[in-house]
């Protein structure tokens, strides 16, 4: 397939140049596996909970309760001060 044909792909939903499938539909697939509450991809906290803290899997209720009150100041998250 030439390069100035995009094909959509069937995994993620977009449009790939010469039918080559790489980065793009990696990322495509791995945004839509984002929590809809914390916006984080929980597989990739799921080492170090069950590590650290001896949890089979992450759980944002866990250890984020309170992610409403979490801020953004460019990529740094600013954590709520908690008593």
């Amino acid at each position: 397939m030439p390069d100035s044909v995009e094909s959509p792909c069937e995994r993620c939903g977009t449009f790939h140049a010469g039918g080559v499938f790489g980065d793009e539909c990696f990322q495509a697939r791995r945004h839509a596996r984002r929590c809809a509450r914390c916006g984080l991809l929980h597989e990739d906290y799921n080492v170090p909970a069950r590590f650290l803290h001896g949890m089979e899997k992450f759980d944002c209720e866990f250890f984020i309760p309170h992610v409403e009150e979490l801020q953004m100041c460019g990529n740094t998250i600013i954590l709520p001060f908690f008593r």
